[in-house]
C-alpha cells in the first residue's frame, strides 16, 4: 500500500493497483510539461487500453504536510522487466492535454478574431475547459482579418500564434487531479509561490547531512549577447503607399553588441504602423529574456515553474532579488515495497 507514503500516484485503475516507485519531472514555460513515472504493480496484465489518454495524479507531501501535485494525461505506458517475483513493473509518460493537440491536425480559416480569441475556439471545439486566459488584457490584442491554419496539428497553431503575440503559459496542478493552462504575457502576470516568497542560499558543502532545507545550494549565472535592436516590415496591398516599417532602437544590455535583427511577417501578422510597433517589442523582448540565465539547484519542493521567489544570503549583493523560476527538472524516489 501507499498509505503513509510520502508520494503517492493516483489512476483510473483503482487505488494502490499502481504503486509509485519514482518519478523525473521536465517542466519549462511554454512548453508540455513530461513526467517519466516508473510503478510497481501485483497485477501482471494490465489492459494498456485503460490507461492511454486517462488521468493520472503523483501527489507530494511536503515538509510542512502540504501537499504538491503533478497531474497529467497519459500518453505512453510500457511494462518493463521488474527483477521481482511479486511485483510487475510499468513505466509511464504524463502530458498536458495541450500536447494532445499535437494528435490533431486541420485547414481552416479563423475572420476578424484575435489571437485569444481563436486559442479559445481551438480549445473549446476539443472540449477542452481547463484553461485561464484572465491575466490576458484584450484590448491590446488586435483582429486578425483573416488567421489561417494550413495542414498544421492544433498544437503548433496555438503554439505558433502564442509565440507571436508573447503569449506564454504554464501549468496550475490542483488536488482534484486538474492541471490549468495558465495563459500570461506579462511578468507581473506571476505570484510567489506559497510558503517559498523568500528563499535563503546555502552554500553546498560535502556532508552526509546535506544543505539545510528548503535552500538554494547551487547558484550558477551566466549572460549571453543578444541584438539590442528589432526592425520589422510589412505591406498591405489595399493601402500600398502606407510605410510599415519599424525599427525598435537599441537597448543593449551589453554596449559592446550593437546589433539590429530584420524580419518581415508580412500582412498576415500586421497591417499598421502602430501594431508593427507593438511586434517588434515582443520580438525584442523575447531575445532579451535570454541575455540572463540562472541554473540553480534547490530543496524548496513546493517552488514551481510560473512562480517567483527572491532570493536571500548570496554573497555576491547583486544576486539578492526577485527571479522568475522558468523550468525545472525534478526527481523523486519511494522506498522499496519489498524487503
Amino acid at each position: 500500500t501507499q498509505d503513509y507514503r510520502e508520494v503517492q500516484l493516483t489512476s483510473v485503475l483503482g487505488k494502490d493497483v499502481l504503486l509509485f516507485r519514482s518519478m523525473v519531472a521536465h517542466e519549462q514555460l511554454s512548453q508540455p510539461f513530461e513526467y517519466h513515472i516508473n510503478a510497481y504493480s501485483l497485477d501482471a496484465s494490465l489492459d494498456f487500453t485503460k490507461v492511454i489518454g486517462t488521468p493520472m495524479s503523483v501527489c507530494l507531501t511536503l515538509p510542512d504536510n502540504r501537499k504538491r501535485y503533478f497531474n497529467g494525461w497519459v500518453s505512453e505506458f510500457s511494462q518493463m522487466p521488474s527483477g521481482s517475483h511479486r511485483y510487475a513493473a510499468y513505466r509511464m509518460v504524463l502530458r498536458p492535454w495541450l500536447w494532445f493537440l499535437s494528435r490533431y491536425s486541420n485547414c481552416r480559416f479563423f475572420q476578424d478574431k484575435t489571437i485569444p480569441d481563436i486559442l479559445k475556439d481551438v480549445f473549446d471545439d476539443r472540449g477542452l475547459i481547463d484553461y485561464d486566459p484572465k491575466k490576458l488584457k484584450p484590448a491590446e490584442y488586435p483582429k486578425r482579418e483573416y488567421c489561417v491554419q494550413y495542414r498544421e496539428t492544433d498544437f503548433n497553431f496555438v503554439s505558433r500564434r502564442m509565440e507571436e503575440e508573447g503569449i506564454y503559459y504554464y501549468f496550475e496542478h490542483t488536488e482534484d487531479g486538474r492541471h490549468i493552462l495558465k495563459l500570461v504575457d506579462d511578468k507581473s502576470d506571476h505570484d510567489s509561490a506559497p510558503g517559498f516568497a523568500t528563499i535563503p542560499f546555502a552554500a553546498s558543502l560535502r556532508s552526509s547531512y546535506g544543505p539545510p532545507k528548503d535552500t538554494v545550494f547551487d547558484w550558477v549565472v551566466s549572460q549571453s549577447a543578444q541584438p539590442s535592436g528589432y526592425a520589422l516590415n510589412s505591406f498591405y496591398f489595399e493601402q500600398p503607399s502606407n510605410p510599415l516599417y519599424k525599427l525598435v532602437e537599441p537597448q543593449a544590455k551589453h554596449p559592446q553588441v550593437q546589433a539590429t535583427l530584420y524580419d518581415y511577417p508580412g500582412p498576415d501578422v500586421y497591417r499598421d504602423i502602430a501594431n508593427g510597433e507593438r511586434y517588434a517589442k515582443i520580438r525584442l523582448q523575447e531575445l532579451h529574456a535570454e541575455q540572463e540565465r540562472i541554473h540553480a539547484k534547490t530543496n524548496a519542493m513546493g517552488l514551481t515553474v510560473g512562480a517567483l521567489f527572491t532570493l536571500t544570503e548570496f554573497p555576491r549583493d547583486d544576486q539578492n532579488r526577485q527571479y522568475l523560476v522558468t523550468g525545472s527538472h525534478i526527481k523523486l524516489h519511494s522506498d522499496f515495497y519489498e524487503s
